[in-house]
């Protein structure tokens, strides 16, 4: 599982649950694991029954940092959002569900040109994250009310050119767990990133998870100043649990 369970359920029952579901799917249960997982969601995780070790780095930001883009540090992503604005007619808007086979096209779209961007040899890992990630993109998007996820999309004419999807961690900090957008459309991936934080007003700070050991990626995430770097673990079955 890229995250802990969500709901309303209290983690300390959902994480057996989530891990004997996980068991039934993989043939060697040593595989089963829950990533992302933080300090406190650890202290529910019965430690008879599972083990954690440190994963990464989640990268957590100030949102008004990150909906206002001020100063020099941030001159380039106003840069950019501001030639989305000027050139595309688009609109930003709530997640439905009617989008999830546009949202599904740009995500195969995205990969590809990912896929063909990656270095012989080098890119094999990024590739497997990419095929990998196929499938949780299409659950968040066919459960998001059910997860009470909050989504949102750009479209640029009739077609859907970038969406995000995001979830309450706690009543202070908002988590980004997928963001995927044209390419070919210059400051469209700041844009919607910046529109979602003006968006939540009500969450000081902004998570976007860790940069999967992905060196694009880090330097993406650095590039918007982080306030802090939060330990991540991953939860797995205890050794001696047969």
């Amino acid at each position: 599982m890229p995250v802990p369970p969500l709901g309303d359920t209290p983690l300390r029952s959902a994480i057996p649950r989530a891990f004997e579901v996980m068991d039934q799917l993989n043939k060697n249960r040593s595989l089963s694991r829950i990533e992302n997982v933080t300090l406190d969601e650890m202290a529910e995780a019965d430690p008879r029954l599972f083990s954690a070790y440190l994963k990464s780095w989640d990268y957590l930001y100030e949102r008004t940092a990150l909906s206002g883009l001020k100063g020099d540090r941030y001159k380039e992503k106003r840069w950019g959002v501001n030639r989305f604005v000027k050139n595309h007619l688009y609109a930003y808007r709530p997640f439905t569900p009617a989008d999830v086979s546009g949202c599904l096209a740009l995500y195969d779209q995205w990969k590809e040109r990912k896929s063909l961007a990656a270095k012989p040899g080098e890119g094999e890992y990024e590739i497997h994250l990419l095929e990998d990630s196929r499938s949780a993109h299409f659950r968040m998007m066919r459960e998001y009310q059910e997860l009470g996820l909050i989504g949102r999309v750009v479209t640029v004419g009739s077609a859907i050119k970038g969406y995000l999807m995001g979830t309450a961690l706690n009543e202070k900090t908002l988590a980004v767990l997928a963001e995927v957008t044209d390419f070919s459309i210059k400051g469209l991936a700041q844009f919607i990133f910046r529109e979602f934080c003006r968006e939540q007003s009500a969450y000081p700070w902004i998570n976007t998870m860790d940069d999967s050991d992905l060196l694009p990626l880090r330097k993406v995430k650095n590039s918007y100043h982080p306030f802090l770097l939060v330990p991540s673990y991953t939860l797995e079955h205890r050794i001696n649990q047969e």
